[in-house]
């Protein structure tokens, strides 16, 4: 019977850590953790979100220099007085 109390006090704790692990957590934390409280950070890492997950790839890095261009950038350019510029060839 202790064999059997002392196989589930390390196995359920290395359940809790290799949970962890598949969920991007670390290990060794969620292992220590689980010898403390093992079905209840079982539980927890249920409950979190899962850090595995991949973003959508249809974000692109950005430079610094790109942040602001769509503000100066207009999509179309105004006519003032005949000019295509927003502002005239004289002033």
């Amino acid at each position: 019977m202790e064999f059997v109390f002392a196989l589930l006090l390390v196995f359920v704790p290395v359940i809790s850590g290799l949970m962890a692990k598949s969920f991007g957590r670390k290990f060794w934390p969620w292992f220590f953790v689980g010898t403390f409280l093992p079905l209840v950070t079982n539980v927890i890492l249920l409950c979190l979100p899962d850090k595995t997950k991949k973003k959508p790839m249809n974000l692109k890095a950005v430079e610094n220099d790109e942040i602001f261009d769509h503000l100066f950038i207009s999509k179309r350019s105004k006519k003032i007085n005949d000019h295509e510029g927003p502002f005239s060839a004289t002033a």
